[in-house]
């Protein structure tokens, strides 16, 4: 895409939402009073100073995302790429590689990212069971700990409605894709369920790129006079075709991605993984005061192949580990007052611990990492002043254990870290704007994948201290909101998968080191206008930075070179349009800028991923208990990659293309 029409979309976004960019919090599309709960305890958007988006089911059900990662995608500050993962990874305030490990995600409260490498298994959790999305941007360190750095995104199910009721679901799409699910819920005043199952097979465009998900789960309540308990059970399992890279090496002039961007040079690499997630919520109310308890187990059990096809399989390998996490988190929501005015102080601790057992056949030897973290943490926020302006002040304190043991004679090694986290906000409403201001301090510690740095040393926790400012505006119709943001980070944890300056320590395939100090900095600006009863435009505008502030990598200095996979510009247009009381359509523009590839700290290849541009159209028509859909997801059949990684030989680079034009046809019935 041209800077022309980068700059033509930043323009579109601005005449769209034109007017004062200033502030009352809106709910993001509908309905006062809104409030989120990836606070720990339920908080009024109004009254958080940070920058936060609630997208609510009828916002899911005009958008024509088909998953969350699509959703997830078009929201301001948010980049999500797929590519050498097979799993979409959100990255909020540009965080590059490291995406997974500095945005939190979770499920009604409930960490749904794991203590690994992996990213988020957002394809557990399909459209239909979403009663709403929560993001909290730069915010989440005091209630979660590490890992929130970039923000936390709180996926909310839907609750079982009074009564019998249920859907089925069928789909069929390009690619050979075939889809099938069900939901069957039943509420009474004291007792409800709800039984869902979904099953997902698709060959997507690339050839080994096949999938296999089957989901079940079951949530079962129980409400009485004071309180009600939740029991969440739940089993995933998956099974992915392993496309790998198309290479690309200027010095020969091969061109797998320009040649044949759907091959495969891996057509027998796949990987399996089975979850089970497992989540008790308790509720209790407490004279004026409430209990919330959370107690969370996960088992994930995952294998790889990764084959030999240059020497006749002699250099074939697997991968095999087991992840176990439990949890436990209890807060207390105490209000009171103060000169008159409404406070609120939330107590609260958590503990977590988590095992990983990992296996790697035709390399290192077999390895157990674990993990506990022990915290407390106290937050009050209310309203002081003759101007009723709002506060928060948050502080966490937290204590880690880390270990790592190894099957052979290599010593096994351990560590303890006590971390601090804290944050202080303030919020003025201004009629139909408010303006607000934060600060604040973060960390991230090593996961379970990160717990080696090469030369048998582990790692230094990373740290961040973080400043935001915002203004939004509102009125009947229309809602804009700007940001500004920066985050000066030290010992950022980071992956190297092949790096060269690595090599002097005795390996070049995978390295685990802290970063010399880096920066994060950037301007979201969002908005939505109702321009009439039928129609809505939404917008959004992103610019990051992210920089070395100093360092070197070997000769090259890094200090002002960029963070590679991070796009310095994301942009996306969406318009719904009600063209009847039963019929719906709706589009989506969205714009990724440039980025440098993975592996490229130095921005010394003289090649980045290419920028691109997206078009998705959906149209639903509703007839009395049936649902039909259609959609269309990159309608002009853009070629691009979302990931590259640069090789440690040359300008050689390699390409996961992202992909093509895809349709679907869904049909729902509910009752």
């Amino acid at each position: 895409m041209s800077s022309h029409c980068l700059r033509t979309t930043v323009a579109v976004v601005a005449a769209t939402f034109g007017g004062p960019v200033l502030a009352a919090a809106l709910p993001v599309f509908q309905g006062e009073p809104v409030e989120v709960s990836a606070t720990r305890v339920p908080v009024a958007v109004s009254a958080l100073p940070a920058s936060v988006t609630v997208i609510d089911r009828a916002a899911i059900e005009a958008s024509p995302a088909r998953t969350l990662a699509e959703l997830l995608s078009l929201q301001a500050g948010a980049h999500v790429r797929t590519g050498a993962s097979p799993h979409a990874v959100v990255d909020l305030r540009g965080f590059g590689m490291a995406a997974s490990s500095n945005t939190l995600i979770l499920v009604d409260g409930v960490r749904l990212t794991t203590n690994d490498l992996a990213a988020p298994r957002l394809d557990t959790v399909s459209l239909p069971q979403v009663e709403r999305i929560e993001i909290l941007r730069g915010s989440g360190a005091v209630q979660y700990g590490s890992g929130a750095t970039g923000g936390v995104i709180n996926i909310v199910t839907r609750k079982a409605a009074a009564g019998v009721h249920g859907n089925l679901l069928a789909e069929a799409g390009s690619d050979d894709r075939r889809r099938g699910a069900a939901r069957l819920t039943v509420a009474g005043p004291v007792a409800d369920i709800a039984l869902y199952a979904d099953g997902i097979r698709d060959d997507h465009t690339r050839r080994n790129a096949s999938e296999t998900t089957d989901l079940l789960g079951m949530v079962a309540g129980w409400n009485y006079s004071t309180g009600r308990l939740a029991l969440t059970l739940e089993q995933n399992s998956q099974r992915l075709g392993l496309p790998g890279p198309r290479r690309v090496n200027p010095g020969t002039g091969l061109d797998e991605y320009g040649r044949d961007p759907s091959g495969s040079r891996t057509p027998a690499d796949y990987a399996d993984s089975d979850t089970t997630r497992s989540q008790l919520h308790w509720q209790q109310a407490l004279g004026e005061a409430m209990l919330y308890v959370d107690v969370a187990r996960r088992d994930k059990d995952s294998f790889a192949f990764f084959g030999d096809y240059d020497y006749g399989g002699a250099y074939n390998s697997t991968d095999r580990r087991s992840l176990k996490e439990q949890s436990v988190a209890p807060r207390v929501r105490l209000p009171f007052t103060l000169a008159g005015q409404a406070q609120t102080l939330v107590v609260g601790g958590e503990w977590l611990r988590g095992e990983v057992n990992n296996s790697e056949a035709g390399f290192e030897a077999p390895r157990r990492s674990r993990q506990t973290q022990q915290a407390m943490f106290l937050e009050q926020s209310g309203v002081l002043g003759p101007y009723a302006t709002q506060y928060t002040l948050g502080v966490r304190r937290q204590k880690s254990e880390d270990s790592i043991h190894f099957s052979d004679a290599t010593p096994g090694l351990s560590q303890a870290h006590t971390l601090s986290a804290w944050q202080a906000g303030l919020r003025q409403n201004l009629g139909g704007a408010a303006v607000y201001a934060k600060v604040g301090r973060s960390f991230r510690l090593a996961n379970a994948d990160e717990l080696v740095a090469t030369g048998n040393r582990l790692l230094a926790p990373q740290t961040s201290r973080d400043t935001e400012v915002g203004v939004e505006w509102q009125d009947a119709t229309r809602y804009a909101r700007l940001a500004l943001y920066q985050s000066d980070l030290k010992n950022e944890i980071h992956y190297s998968p092949y790096d060269p300056y690595a090599c002097a320590w005795g390996t070049c395939n995978g390295y685990n080191r802290n970063l010399d100090p880096t920066r994060r900095r950037g301007v979201e600006l969002e908005g939505r206008w109702a321009v009439s009863d039928s129609v809505r435009l939404t917008g959004q505008y992103t610019y990051q930075d992210a920089t070395f502030r100093e360092g070197q990598a070997g000769t090259v200095p890094l200090s002002g070179r960029t963070v590679p996979m991070v796009p310095s510009h994301l942009a996306s247009l969406g318009l719904s349009w009600q063209a009847t009381p039963r019929s719906l359509l709706a589009a989506d523009l969205q714009y990724v800028g440039e980025q440098f590839m993975d592996n490229d700290q130095g921005n010394t290849l003289g090649r980045k991923l290419d920028d691109h541009t997206v078009l998705n159209l959906k149209y639903r028509y509703q007839m009395r208990d049936i649902t039909v859909e259609t959609g269309v997801s990159n309608v002009l059949d853009e070629q691009y990659a979302s990931y590259g990684i640069r090789s440690i030989y040359g300008s050689n680079y390699n390409l996961y293309p992202a992909e093509r034009r895809t349709w679907y046809l869904r049909t729902q019935y509910s009752f």
